[in-house]
């Protein structure tokens, strides 16, 4: 399936913003999964890119004297296969995704949780029950965290969004000895034809890296384009950067999308 994606984030200011630096990851790269037809980004600014440890492609934008806003946009064509991959030569080892992060971290609330999965084996079928328990434990409910909440501080709530539910799945897999990373992409509804900035995990079991979409309960990436991955959120959000001046600031987001079979 080939989908064609528009996306521009529009970053709004009461005042000039003196200067800013911006760190955008919204490339997503050639994988089982995913074949980059054809993709660019419109960015403001002196732009540089690089790539992390995690095989990240960053685009870093630096912008001085802006007096309104802000534009990101990116834009272009993906074929989604649905497959999960195998690790590639070189990649970096399983082990290393079950470090442990301020944002991933097992508090009491998740170690008790954890704990009814005492005699958890590392099989698909186990990682997708645990999934379904964590949605049961912590519905989808907008507002209630933020972008700097905890995986124990979203559980303890009994309420999340794609990142926490992302978050509290790793600190459990972690905590039973599975390997997991934290993955920022956009999601595919096809539904209602809509595409939109997404986070999803990815668990080491049986050899390979699955997916494990806990807010919509799916083990397949068939609608999933992957931007980015690493430890937690910080190290795979789609933009994140710091600014001198500016004001209130404000975000708009829009999307569009086209599939073609």
């Amino acid at each position: 399936m080939i989908i064609e994606v528009e996306h521009c984030t529009t970053y709004n200011y009461s005042e000039v913003v003196k200067q800013s630096i911006q760190f955008v990851r919204l490339s997503p790269r050639k994988s089982a999964n995913q074949n980059v037809i054809e993709w660019q980004l419109s960015l403001p600014g002196d732009v540089f890119d690089v790539v992390d440890g995690f095989g990240n492609k960053i685009s870093v934008v630096t912008c001085t004297g802006i007096r309104n806003k802000i534009e990101i946009v990116a834009r272009g064509e993906v074929d989604i296969t649905g497959q999960d991959s195998a690790p590639e030569p070189g990649a970096i080892p399983p082990d290393v995704f079950l470090k442990p992060s301020p944002l991933t971290e097992a508090g009491p609330v998740i170690e008790e949780f954890v704990g009814r999965h005492q005699n958890f084996v590392n099989t698909g079928a186990n990682l997708k029950a645990l999934m379904q328990d964590i949605l049961s434990e912590v519905p989808y409910i907008r507002g209630q965290t933020n972008i700097s909440s905890t995986a124990e501080q979203a559980f303890s709530q009994h309420a999340g969004v794609c990142q926490d539910h992302t978050h509290i799945f790793i600190s459990c897999c972690r905590a039973l000895g599975v390997p997991a990373k934290y993955v920022s992409g956009f999601i595919y509804d096809a539904s209602e034809r809509h595409v939109s900035t997404h986070a999803w995990a990815e668990a080491f079991c049986d050899g390979r890296w699955s997916t494990f979409d806990v807010s919509n309960q799916l083990t397949e990436p068939a609608n999933h384009i992957k931007l980015a991955e690493g430890i937690d959120y910080l190290d795979a959000c789609p933009v994140r950067g710091v600014r001198v001046g500016g004001g209130v600031e404000s975000i708009d987001s829009d999307t569009s999308v086209e599939q073609h079979e």
